[in-house]
């Protein structure tokens, strides 16, 4: 069997032969019922019987209706078997309408209304959550584990339409009653008398008495059709009100009416009209007891207060302009409008020429004052603007501006696009650079025209004397000779106040700096005079101070607070005293008032007294966080051109003792405004030049000249902005050309703007862009299953996304690679050849192919002078089967001696019929398929296969693995890996003996008596860790396999093996052995003052009072590197056993070095070394001549001698149940270390130290 179809309960399929039973719980995973829990002896009774139907078919969870009249209506089963109510509401009900095929729910019930429902089921569906949108129950959220009682089942009808059935269901009369619709009650949740009057409506009824509430005739079903319904009162049908399919009623809130045939009243705001029908007061009036529209007249008049124009009557009074428009009837649209010929017209557009209220024609527009037109473009007809504006083709432009390259006559062109009046100011004022024009007194890439020099950065100065004597560069800047530069002065000049005084006109001894003033040294500044220098007893002079004395040694204090020092009849002052005898005390600045703030309109330079303060002089200020350009002078803040905008800064006042801080808060408003008043042309299909022309406007109180103010063109779109910058002539009039960026496209506005203004609401001209888009990526996928003929609607689309309509759109590509033998494909336009602002066209692909293609063809659409290229790719895939299998890889332990069964389920998640299944099991494999082979599987279709693997009761433990192939005739497969582990049901009892050298050579054979040991088998999911306290532990009834076994314990090598248990006749021990660690190291890291440089020590411990041999070789390391060709050196070898234990099997390996010889004079040496004992061996080196040449070379290549280390090994054994081999070794090579670059690796650190190998490290 395949699946269960459903569950069973009451003794469905009769009654127990006995009452007692047994109880079960399964997982499902499980091969048989005898593996699952269960409870024996239950007393159920025998009408408690559990029943289950299986079924060998592929589950299909098939909807259908039952119980009904017809197919559209019935309880609803899937696959025969009841859901119950419980969460079900008009949600799930038109998802199972939907999937039965038709448009919607009708109406539902819970109950019996189709009948009752079997009550054995124990897997009906219920608890219900769907969303609406979902093409089947299935995809909704629920549960499967319903017990439905009989009377808890879905009636559902449903519909292809919306069936508006209504009935008055429990009233007296036909006249009355509960509201149904298609057999459902309305809640009366918000209903009233407008509800009621669409009800009476449709069912004939000329009028309505009452809305009733409340169930007034009789008790409903607690299913609902309509909640919170909320008509206009206009509506045919009820369901057209707006209304909720979801409700929260009760079977005592249905909502009924109370109908009449006589048509005695209306519902508020309708009357009676014509004795007839109801109708809105807003919308109808009566004429000679007929009912009329309300913008309708009646023998040439109109009602409810509406007014007569071209046989339509209006809300206001009209008059009619031209044959058919009709105008509200304003001063303001009788001035604005008049009648030419037929048609209405505005003033400002001239009627044949001419136009009226003594307005003037130009270029078919009227304007209230004479103008005259200058290309395109209407001007006031002033002789300011015949001076200054030009005809250039269609356009008006400045005499400013260049037409087509060239000036009028009197200018002379400057850079690319200016035009400059050819005065003897302008040609020595004005020159080319590229295509810019720039002031002679610019630099053009870092020079300066001929007769200038350059000065600071980027200045140009007149090649004059004067020039030449009077200007210097200081650092970007240019300065004048009495500028400083960084506080110095140029030769023959010196500082003094804030400028660079010329020592011929001043002398320096005689002068002295008072803040930014120069002044003589007998002028006093602020009450001070110049060091040396005191005021005279009139306080109008700085005179020398006589010789002073000093009267007492604490000048002017007393001797426990003196205020200076008297040195050789001087008084020295100490901070704050100061004078002859310092009695004066400095005091420190303090500002008056501790803020201001100045609000000021732009203007040319800004003037802000620092303001009142105490505080000794000298006085010095500075500014912090000011602006550039801003600085202080003469106890004024200067700013020279302020900018627009807020500043917060402070100034500081400072003198020898102390400071003070003020705060000032500076606004500066605009005194200008720009606008535009031309625009060379609106409309542009092409990216081209764009030139607007406009004029400033100061303020009554602006004080700035005309001349090179600074105006912001803002252009704007939809999506971005552009700023430009431009700067007005000695009129206050500007031209600015730019060329629109690439993506602009649809409307943009443009506005002048003071600089510091970023945005504008109104727009001061408006500038139209054309252009279209196409999906420039058609990518199409279809299915080929041969022959192919097929029209793809709407692939992709063009868009004219611009503010001007498309003309001659058109479509092209290469047809001629599209028409072969085998296929033929073209593409077309589904409209005209013409695009209105925001329209779009799709394209259409026909394809007829006769086999499966992919390919690739551009098409190039055009219209008005542009052009976009889309990319269309068209696949034809051929259509084929898609075998996987769920799960792909199955992982199985079985016992020896035993069989377990396994289920694949295999799906075609492919579009085609995999047919001619054939199934490949290797040879000699444990597994079986023991299900039938399915001869085919349908497209999106699935079958499940069961195999069986057998294990014989003699195979070894361990895993056997392969693979297993599905393939069908389309030439389709899919692989089944299997991997199968054999396991055994026999159990073992394992005692483990943990031994070491002791166990075996000290008094009492102890064993190690501090161990842990972890045993592990990831087939059985078997861990054991456990402490060792005695050397032995035994583990019980564990099942034979292979187990990882770690033992470890302190002062010894750890033991690590893989070994196969297995249950033997004798007793089953497993004897581990662990050696001994005899040796241990520490080493200290002392920094030196070398870079990456450290000394290492290392020290080594023996333990050498144990059982074991510690064998030690003397010397640890041979530097041969040292030899000459030739030479031979001696070197005798001390081997020595330091332990407690014989070293037996003593084998001594000489190593094969390169051009060297290596040799001994003994040709013996002994078996074994006893405990505590040694014997020598000696060793010969000899370097060969004949290798030398053969050397340098290697030394070149990497692999010198210095880069090697060979080893002179001694190994031995001994005996602790089994023999223990170990080794030690001497290390030979060069000692320093290799040159820096011989050997691939770098250069090394010498080695040092005593070579040792003991009985730990085998």
């Amino acid at each position: 069997m395949s699946f269960v179809s459903y569950l069973t309960r009451n003794s469905k399929f009769g009654n127990t032969t006995q009452s007692s039973g047994m109880s079960l719980s399964c997982i499902g995973t499980e091969s048989a019922i005898s593996e699952c829990i269960r409870k024996e002896n239950v007393d159920c009774g025998i009408g408690h019987g559990a029943g289950v139907s299986c079924s060998n078919k592929t589950k299909a969870n098939i909807i259908n209706l039952q119980g009904g009249s017809s197919s559209n209506e019935g309880n609803i089963y899937i696959d025969n078997i009841p859901i119950c109510s419980n969460s079900f509401g008009w949600d799930e009900a038109d998802v199972v309408c939907r999937e039965l095929g038709y448009n919607n729910a009708d109406s539902f019930s819970r109950g019996t209304l189709f009948g009752k429902i079997p009550n054995w089921f124990m897997n009906s569906w219920t608890s219900f959550n769907c969303q609406g949108n979902e093409d089947t129950l299935e995809k909704c959220s629920h549960k499967e584990d319903g017990e439905c009682s009989e009377d808890n089942g879905v009636a559902l009808r449903c519909s292809n339409g919306d069936n508006d059935n209504i009935t008055l269901v429990g009233g007296q009369n036909e006249q009355q009653g509960n509201v149904f619709v298609n057999g459902m009650p309305v809640c009366d949740d918000s209903w009233d008398l407008k509800d009621a009057w669409v009800v009476c409506n449709q069912l004939g009824f000329a009028s309505v008495v009452s809305a009733t509430s409340n169930s007034k005739f009789g008790v409903v079903p607690d299913v609902f059709k309509m909640d919170d319904v909320q008509c206009t009162g206009e509506e045919d049908s009820l369901l057209k009100c707006q209304h909720n399919r979801n409700d929260n009623c009760g079977s005592s809130e249905g909502a009924g009416v109370i109908c009449s045939f006589n048509l005695t009243a209306c519902i508020e705001g309708h009357f009676l009209c014509g004795n007839s029908t109801c109708e809105p007061l807003s919308t109808h009036w009566e004429c000679d007891g007929t009912c009329q529209l309300k913008h309708q007249p009646c023998s040439g008049e109109c009602g409810n207060g509406t007014f007569l124009c071209n046989n339509r009557c209006y809300d206001t009074e009209m008059f009619l302009c031209g044959q058919f428009t009709c105008l509200e009837n304003t001063t303001y649209n009788q001035n604005k409008y008049r009648t030419c010929g037929d048609t209405c017209l505005d003033v400002s557009i001239a009627c044949n020429g001419t136009c009226v209220n003594g307005m003037f024609e130009c270029n078919g527009k009227c304007y209230n004052q004479e103008k005259f037109a200058c290309g395109s473009v209407c001007h006031p007809n002033t002789t300011y603007y015949h001076e200054n504006y030009r005809a250039c083709g269609k356009s008006c432009i400045y005499n400013t501006q260049a037409c087509q390259g060239s000036c009028r006559e009197s200018f002379f062109l400057c850079g690319k696009d200016q035009c400059k009046d050819n005065s003897t100011y302008n040609t020595e004022r004005y020159r080319t650079c590229d295509d810019a024009c720039i002031v002679s007194s610019q630099t053009c890439e870092g020079t300066c025209q001929e007769g200038y020099f350059k000065c600071g950065d980027d200045i140009c100065k007149k090649n004059t004397t004067n020039n030449l004597s009077t200007y210097r560069t200081c650092s970007k800047d240019c300065l004048r000779e009495y500028q400083p530069c960084d506080g110095h002065c140029p030769y023959a000049r010196f500082l003094c106040g804030d400028q660079c005084r010329s020592t011929s006109q001043y002398n320096q001894s005689l002068w002295w700096s008072c803040e930014s003033d120069c002044q003589a040294y007998t002028t006093p500044c602020n009450g001070n005079c110049p060091p040396f220098m005191e005021l005279s007893p009139q306080k109008v002079l700085c005179i020398t101070p006589p010789e002073p004395s000093c009267r007492n040694i604490s000048c002017g204090g007393t001797d426990l607070s003196p205020h200076g020092s008297c040195v050789s009849g001087n008084c020295f002052c100490s901070i704050p005293w100061y004078g002859s005898n310092c009695r004066k005390e400095y005091i420190p600045p303090k500002f008056l008032t501790q803020q201001i703030q100045i609000n000021q309109e732009e203007i040319t330079n800004l003037e802000i007294p620092v303001g009142n303060l105490s505080g000794s002089e000298p006085i010095s200020f500075s500014l912090r966080n000011n602006p550039s350009g801003m600085f202080i002078k003469n106890r004024k803040i200067i700013w020279q051109s302020p900018m627009v905008g807020s500043y917060s800064l402070t100034t500081r006042a400072s003198n020898i003792v102390g400071s003070d801080t003020k705060k000032i808060i500076v606004e500066i408003t605009p005194c200008y405004t720009a606008n535009i008043t031309s625009i060379s042309k609106s409309q542009f299909w092409t990216k081209q030049y764009v030139w607007l022309s406009g004029i400033v406007l100061k303020n009554s109180s602006c004080n700035l000249d005309l001349a090179r103010l600074p105006v912001s063109i803002i252009i704007a779109t939809l999506n971005s902005n552009f700023s430009y910058s431009v700067l007005t002539n000695i009129h206050g009039q500007f031209d600015f050309g730019f060329l629109p960026p690439g993506n602009i496209v649809g409307k943009a506005f443009a506005s002048a703007l003071h600089p510091s203004i970023d945005f504008f609401e109104t727009p001061q001209e408006s500038i139209f862009f054309g252009g279209f888009r196409v999906d420039k990526y058609i990518n199409i996928e279809d299915d080929f299953d041969g022959n192919l003929t097929k029209i793809y609607q709407s692939i992709g689309n063009i868009q004219n996304h611009g503010a001007l309509p498309l003309s001659n759109l058109t479509i092209d590509y290469d047809g001629k690679s599209l028409l072969t033998q085998d296929m033929n494909i073209s593409v077309t336009m589904n409209t005209s050849s013409s695009l209105g602002p925001g329209e779009s066209v799709s394209l259409a692909l026909k394809v007829s192919s006769v086999r499966a293609v992919s390919l690739y063809f551009p098409i190039t659409v055009s219209a008005n002078g542009l052009s976009e290229r889309i990319h269309l790719r068209y696949k034809l895939i051929q259509l084929r089967p898609q075998l996987v299998a769920t799960p792909s890889s199955v992982t199985q332990k079985v016992a020896q001696g035993t069989s377990k069964m396994w289920t694949v389920k295999i799906e075609n998640r492919g579009k085609k019929k995999a047919t001619n299944l054939d199934i490949e099991i290797p040879e000699e494999s444990d597994v079986h398929l023991v299900s039938s082979i399915p001869h085919s599987i349908p497209a999106q279709g699935s079958v499940n296969l069961t195999f069986s693997t057998r294990i014989p009761s003699e195979d070894p433990l361990g895993e056997k693995q392969g693979q297993i192939l599905i393939a069908c005739a389309e030439m389709s497969y899919v692989y089944i890996n299997y991997k199968i582990f054999i396991t055994s049901t026999n159990t073992l009892n394992l005692t483990v003996v943990v031994e070491d050298e002791f166990t075996f050579f000290a008094e009492g054979n102890p064993l190690v008596q501090d161990s842990t040991i972890t045993m592990r088998n990831h087939i059985l999911n078997y861990y054991n860790r456990s402490k060792i306290t005695n050397g032995t532990i035994t583990f019980e009834n564990i099942y034979e396999g292979q187990y990882e076994i770690y033992v470890d314990s302190p002062g010894h090598n750890s033991y690590r093996e893989v070994t196969l248990l297995q249950d033997e006749e004798d007793e089953n021990i497993l004897y581990v052995f662990l050696k001994k660690s005899t040796v241990t190291y520490s080493w200290t890291v002392e920094k030196v003052n070398y870079t990456d440089s450290y000394e290492i020590e290392i020290e080594v411990n023996f333990e050498t009072e144990v059982p074991a041999p510690v064998v030690t070789v003397h010397p640890s390391f041979i530097d041969i590197n040292k030899l000459v060709s030739g030479e031979i050196i001696q070197v005798t070898m001390n081997i020595t056993n330091h332990g407690l234990i014989r070293a037996d099997d003593i084998k001594i390996s000489i190593p094969s070095i390169p051009c060297f010889s290596v040799a001994s004079d003994v040709e013996s040496y002994p078996g074994s070394i006893e405990a505590r004992s040694s014997f020598v061996y000696p060793l010969s080196f000899t370097r060969n001549v004949s290798c030398l040449q053969n050397e340098l070379s290697t030394r070149s290549s990497g692999s010198s001698l210095a880069c090697l280390l060979y080893y002179f090994s001694v190994g031995l054994s001994y005996l602790c149940r089994e023999p223990v081999q170990s080794s030690v070794s001497s290390t030979i090579g060069s000692k320093t270390g290799p040159p820096p670059g011989v050997c691939s690796g770098g250069g090394g650190g010498g080695l040092g130290g005593w070579g040792h190998y003991g009985a730990w490290s085998g």
